[in-house]
């Protein structure tokens, strides 16, 4: 097996949690590393089964499914209003339950391609990493951040998870805030967003508290019950069958394991009815049925299907229409 401890040696917490194939969950194999200051920067994690090979490209692990891209999967939005606005909603209900819109794009070519590596090169540079960060719109002084990092600092010693982590914020606030003890895996399917996060977290001078792996959150490349909670800024609210890593995300966390998660209310995907010409309870319909976040008590049913038991729901005061969620497992 394959731990984290492995790929950085300076992750002593981490010698339990180890990496498997996200596609059959099987042992992976570390083959042709390059290791620089205790941690591999390149190499290759075979599957044992056969499965697929999956880089290592700047100390980053893409853990990618078979023929999927670490640009950001635009491919898993099917333009259904666009459809709709076409063809109308019979139409729709059709496609939708016949399964036109499930099947996904398969790429061809390396997961991660030249143009990304550039553009990477470019932002962890001094001089483009100031740049990208006087560009980013969020923070992690925001009020859904700040509310995350309280519910984990209960925790004294484990591996955590910020599912979707973005630009990183989230899990900046959570080093800044937890026990020293408490080591982050931030999972992103961007590249780019996985390898921005673990410079903003080097910047922080916590890198022995943070790896990025690239990953698909309904596929995670982790051992049954190896976290102690997972976290997510909104990162259920972005991608279709969310569900999947709902479930995931229950299997990789240990019995008592926390997931806690800040969303709104209401569905980003959701058009104003006027404007649209349907309205929101048959758009909720079609959602769920894409397997999108439609609204925040389908999200709950799909939570306690997973297997969680919810342990709060509140409001975010500062922050119009949100809530925080704690589920156990």
């Amino acid at each position: 097996m394959v731990t984290l401890h492995d790929l950085n040696s300076k992750l002593k917490i981490c010698e339990s949690v180890s990496l498997v194939c996200p596609a059959c969950h099987g042992e992976l194999m570390l083959e042709k590393p390059y290791r620089r200051l205790n941690r591999i920067r390149t190499g290759e994690l075979h599957c044992v089964k056969g499965c697929a090979v999956f880089p290592i490209i700047y100390g980053v692990p893409v853990m990618l499914m078979p023929g999927q891209s670490a640009d950001f999967p635009m491919f898993y939005q099917p333009d259904w209003k666009a459809f709709f606005l076409q063809h109308g909603k019979e139409k729709l209900m059709e496609k939708v339950d016949s399964g036109y819109f499930d099947n996904e794009i398969k790429v061809s070519g390396p997961s991660v391609d030249e143009k990304m590596l550039r553009e990477i090169k470019k932002i962890i540079s001094s001089v483009g990493w100031q740049r990208f960060l006087r560009k980013d719109n969020t923070s992690s002084k925001d009020a859904d951040a700040v509310a995350i990092s309280k519910r984990l600092g209960r925790l004294k010693s484990g591996v955590v998870m910020d599912i979707g982590c973005g630009g990183g914020f989230t899990t900046e606030r959570v080093l800044l805030e937890t026990d020293p003890s408490i080591f982050a895996i931030t999972l992103e399917m961007d590249f780019l967003a996985a390898k921005v996060t673990e410079k903003r977290i080097e910047k922080l001078e916590m890198s022995n508290r943070n790896i990025g792996i690239c990953a698909d959150a309904r596929h995670m490349p982790f051992t049954d019950e190896s976290l102690m909670a997972s976290y997510t800024r909104n990162g259920f609210n972005e991608f279709r069958h969310y569900a999947k890593a709902v479930k995931e995300a229950h299997r990789v966390l240990k019995k008592d394991g926390h997931l806690i998660i800040t969303n709104p209310k209401l569905s980003r995907w959701l058009e104003y009815p006027q404007r649209f010409g349907m309205n929101h309870e048959e758009q909720r319909q079609i959602l769920r049925r894409l397997g999108y976040f439609h609204g925040i008590e389908g999200f709950m049913d799909d939570v306690k299907q997973a297997g969680f038991k919810i342990s709060a729901l509140e409001d975010i005061p500062e922050m119009e229409s949100a809530v925080i969620l704690e589920a156990v497992k």
